[in-house]
């Protein structure tokens, strides 16, 4: 008899047993988004699970850590350590991103563009909080994670990062997935997993 490794997420009972429909995607009435998940929360069910089965935390943390290195070197000219007004570093981010890569499978930042045309601040966006738009040229940037199901009128919308279409004074969102030809959003590299915790 086969041994299946099952996880254990500590005997959580407010967590939904998977089922592929926990993922599916359906554009919205309102077509302005994209929606991540049944009732538009797959990934806030990905970060419930991922925090509550230490083996998978685990797994995690160890391929975080060994995306990030022992050490990183990154030469900046003087000064141009902090990317943002919030004071974030360039490691900072790049941090906060292959965080969200090796979680949800993508990682998303918003870049304000200058006066000038060029790149004046960087920040790291939470991908969990990102929904495209249909053709992914737009996308709402969530703030409040338990107003999923019914994202109001004022969400603030913003233009995908674009360098041929670049205006001053503009804020666009950068964002990489690993790559699926089926879906607009990514699934995590342990996706098929889900199915075993429990």
């Amino acid at each position: 008899m086969k041994n299946i490794l099952k996880f254990n997420i500590n005997e959580r009972a407010d967590i939904k047993s998977f089922s592929p429909t926990l993922a599916r995607e359906s554009v919205r009435r309102d077509k302005r988004f994209v929606s991540w998940g049944d009732d538009n929360d797959f990934p806030q069910y990905v970060l419930d699970v991922v925090n509550n089965c230490s083996t998978l935390k685990s797994i995690l943390n160890a391929s975080q850590d060994y995306t990030y290195g022992s050490e990183m070197l990154i030469n900046l000219p003087f000064g141009l350590n902090e990317i943002n007004s919030e004071n974030e570093t360039v490691l900072d981010t790049i941090k906060c991103c292959i965080d969200d890569a090796w979680v949800h499978g993508g990682f998303a930042f918003q870049v304000k563009i200058g006066t000038l045309g060029n790149i004046t601040e960087i920040m790291h966006t939470p991908f969990s909080l990102i929904r495209l738009s249909p053709d992914e040229k737009n996308a709402l940037i969530l703030e409040d994670l338990t107003k999923l199901k019914y994202v109001p009128k004022d969400v603030r919308t913003i233009k995908i990062y674009n360098k041929n279409e670049l205006v001053s004074d503009d804020i666009r969102l950068a964002y990489n997935k690993n790559e699926s030809k089926l879906s607009i959003y990514p699934k995590p590299d342990f996706y098929s997993a889900l199915s075993s915790i429990g």
